[in-house]
């Protein structure tokens, strides 16, 4: 079908049901978390739906979000009934619970024979397209677990001759070559097959944190537990950012963009737009050349779809081509997304989330008119602002949550003028936020600069 619809939906712990469980874990590695705002994360998927296309998420997404969305081009269809509810099981992936819904004929009435993409291929995809007549076109689950664990990414690095690290298999291993790491380098990264933003990566910066780690692996192996790490040299780096693109079914590649990626420790905050000048020091320095020959094997692996290279920049010049390969939806993805759909060459995108905190009630109605108030809303009127991409709603039971957002402008200038105007207004109403949030957004911005 040509004009076919999708069907887009997806989990974004897709990492935690990759994870063999019975592997043993880093003391930093959430599995299977509960926290309600990773699982809200689903509403920010809108900028893969075109006019016809669903999206599906555990919570409806506000109807003012859906109308404001639509005055600045971005058109789709949603659920207007709840696939999460208080009676399902909290951590049930999305499919899962699309698979278990009692509503299942209005479910079945807006997705049959439509499109299925996913943000990640994971258990209970195929079950549950097959019980609605969702047509899919995915790689086998297998593949893309393989393809997205770091070890895979260990290999792909040393059959290019960017070999660092070591993989070790049990606890004893670890300590071995973690000593001789630290002997080395002074520091390492001790690093999960499937961690994922700040999750699953310890730094060790002495034989007495390698011991502790050690001790609580070698816990876990007498209580049968199998262990696989990668551990590398802690590399001192100067810029993050990750490579995008699109492979076919039938293995033709499209390059989608470069976006330089906002980081905290080993945390993911955001990313923004890379511009011509930065590409064209990285194609100086034969970056391109090295990642398509990583598409092509990745493509050989059997997987086809959306891929993330994640990059960096050490402080002494060097690039690190090949930091972990995620086989995905990203949200560097999301962000060129939204810049394609609002389609304004000269303006710059970034993409980031902030942490808020308050005792008062804030649903995403009053956000918007609170930021429309202060004049801080993206409108067709007002090309430079913010575009609020996902907020998780603040209740009485609801504390904290987190709003993703979409800072849309011309110069770094203009980026921190919204800034400023953002902590206005949220310290207007009391809304605590961790500041660090938006340091680490101007930290990056100087970083970058130096390419531009």
């Amino acid at each position: 079908m040509k004009n076919q619809s999708k069907v887009i939906m997806g989990s974004f712990n897709a990492e935690s049901y990759w994870r063999d469980p019975s592997f043993s874990i880093l003391p930093s590695l959430l599995i299977n978390s509960l926290d309600s705002n990773i699982h809200n994360m689903d509403q920010i998927l809108f900028p893969l739906c075109n006019k016809e296309d669903y999206i599906i998420t555990r919570k409806c997404i506000s109807a003012k979000h859906v109308d404001y969305l639509k005055t600045i081009g971005f058109n789709f269809k949603s659920n207007s009934k709840d696939l999460e509810t208080n009676n399902c099981v909290p951590n049930d992936n999305i499919f899962s619970l699309l698979s278990s819904t009692s509503h299942t004929a209005y479910f079945e009435r807006i997705l049959r024979n439509n499109k299925l993409l996913p943000y990640a291929v994971i258990r209970g995809i195929r079950e549950c397209c097959a019980k609605y007549g969702i047509f899919i076109e995915l790689p086998p689950l297998e593949n893309v677990i393989n393809v997205n664990s770091k070890e895979y990414s260990f290999f792909i690095r040393q059959d290019l001759g960017l070999g660092i690290g070591q993989i070790v298999n049990d606890s004893m291993s670890l300590w071995e070559f973690g000593r001789k790491l630290l002997f080395q380098n002074k520091a390492l990264l001790v690093k999960d097959p499937y961690g994922v933003a700040g999750s699953g990566s310890i730094l060790i910066e002495s034989e007495n944190s390698l011991n502790r780690i050690v001790n609580h692996i070698c816990e876990q192996e007498r209580k049968e537990k199998k262990t696989l790490f990668i551990i590398e040299p802690y590399l001192n780096k100067f810029l993050d950012f990750s490579c995008h693109y699109f492979i076919s079914q039938k293995g033709d590649r499209v390059f989608l963009c470069i976006q330089e990626s906002i980081i905290d420790g080993f945390s993911y905050k955001g990313s923004m737009t890379s511009n011509s000048a930065f590409i064209k020091y990285l194609e100086s320095h034969n970056y391109f050349k090295i990642i398509e020959k990583v598409i092509s094997k990745v493509f050989k692996s059997g997987y086809y779809g959306y891929v993330c290279i994640d990059s960096m920049i050490l402080q002494g010049g060097e690039i690190i081509p090949i930091v972990e390969i995620n086989a995905r939806v990203s949200m560097g993805l999301i962000n060129y997304l939204v810049s394609e759909k609002i389609n304004k060459k000269s303006y710059l995108f970034s993409l980031a989330y902030i942490k808020a905190q308050s005792n008062l009630i804030l649903s995403y109605e009053m956000l918007i008119d609170l930021f429309t108030f202060h004049n801080i809303l993206y409108t067709e009127h007002n090309n430079i602002g913010i575009i609020p991409l996902q907020f998780s709603e603040l209740t009485e039971e609801k504390v904290k949550g987190k709003m993703y957002l979409c800072a849309i402008y011309t110069t770094n200038e203009d980026l921190f003028i919204i800034i400023n105007k953002l902590l206005s207004v949220l310290n207007s109403i009391h809304i605590k936020i961790k500041f660090g949030d938006f340091k680490k957004w101007e930290e990056s911005m100087t970083r970058s600069a130096i390419f531009h």
